[in-house]
């Protein structure tokens, strides 16, 4: 749970710190973004390890349907170039955070550092990744009303 609540904290520093010269609204959009993109990164990492990966929200086909969905919605009405700032602008910052977070597990020992990569995916990425798309589910009103304040 401790994996779990740091990654979720990890996401909300990168999205208000990856955007210093970026404009307002890109900036929402992309926090916006920024944890489904997260959630896609993680589950792909792991789901190489463990086909069952995240099986509890369907699996990687899920996750990777869910970051789509949030990704149309988030995008949907704007310029082609603004698209294109926002969803780089969250995507650096997704990868950034499991480059991160892979690099933390890495040791010495092939063996060892595949049993970390094993926990971190177990008791981290996965309840990180399944927490991130029940929230999304459960409050996608008050989502939607957040991307159309930041379009506005």
């Amino acid at each position: 749970m401790r994996g779990q609540a740091r990654l979720v904290i990890a996401a909300l520093l990168l999205s208000s710190s990856v955007f210093g010269a970026l404009s307002a609204d890109v900036e929402r959009l992309a926090r916006l973004l920024i944890p489904a993109l997260m959630a896609h990164q993680f589950a792909s990492a792991c789901q190489s390890r463990d086909p069952d990966f995240a099986s509890e929200v369907g699996g990687f086909p899920a996750v990777e349907a869910f970051s789509e969905r949030v990704r149309g919605s988030v995008l949907a009405g704007l310029s082609p170039a603004h698209a294109r700032t926002v969803l780089l602008s969250a995507a650096a910052a997704a990868r950034n955070a499991a480059v991160s977070e892979v690099r933390a597990l890495a040791h010495s020992s092939a063996d060892e550092e595949n049993r970390r990569l094993d926990r971190w995916c177990d008791r981290s990425a996965e309840p990180f990744v399944r927490t991130i798309i029940e929230r999304h589910e459960q409050q996608q009103e008050t989502f939607r009303q957040e991307i159309a304040r930041a379009k506005s």
